[in-house]
């Protein structure tokens, strides 16, 4: 099974992406490597390290070579992540819960294009996997299409079609007696207005 390893670096740590037998894999720490160099923050190293060795997971799970990537591979990587069973020996009649969140999934998605994005950028993968996820749709400032919108300039925007749509989180909000109790609290003379603003709005 593949792991990460943790390993000291100066101060700090760095993390190694091993195979079941041990060695390195190197596709991943080469990129690794990469975001190292050009000063990605170590929460950044760690997070893209534990990100691909899930998907190197899924690419055994499937009996797949890394080089094989395409928009159907990609996909199939989406719903494992919802779902992490072998995806051609199982069919869902029942709807099941997601086993990772949308954001969780976006971002993990993501960690494997911009791999992709870098194996092509140095002439070690054909395919411009990120250019292919990309489409331009039309977006209008207005729900209506002004009178002249035939010889408007062209608004587009590129898209990632397997972006999993996030649903809307709810603000949190402070009852009157949340305030009361923060306002009996050592705050900064700026905090303590706001609070006495939105206890006495209330």
């Amino acid at each position: 099974m593949n792991q990460v390893i943790t390993i000291p670096y100066g101060e700090g740590s760095r993390w190694v992406v091993v195979d079941e037998h041990h060695p390195m894999i190197n596709p991943i720490m080469k990129y690794i490597k990469y975001l190292d160099q050009i000063g990605r923050s170590a929460n950044t190293l760690k997070s893209y390290a534990y990100q691909l060795k899930v998907y190197w997971d899924f690419l055994k799970d499937i009996q797949q070579s890394y080089e094989n990537m395409d928009l159907n591979l990609l996909a199939k990587f989406m719903a494992w992540l919802r779902n992490p069973i072998p995806i051609d020996k199982v069919s869902y009649i029942e709807a099941t819960t997601a086993k990772r969140r949308e954001r969780t999934i976006n971002l993990m998605i993501q960690c494997v294009i911009n791999f992709y994005d870098y194996l092509h950028r140095i002439d070690e993968f054909e395919k411009n996997i990120k250019v292919s996820l990309m489409k331009q749709i039309k977006r209008f400032r207005h729900s209506y299409r002004p009178f002249l919108n035939h010889v408007s300039q062209d608004h587009t925007v590129r898209k990632n079609i397997l972006k999993v749509k996030e649903p809307r989180r709810a603000h949190k909000t402070l009852t009157k007696q949340q305030l009361h109790h923060l306002e009996r609290q050592e705050l900064h003379i700026r905090d303590r207005l706001i609070i006495q603003i939105l206890l006495y709005r209330l």
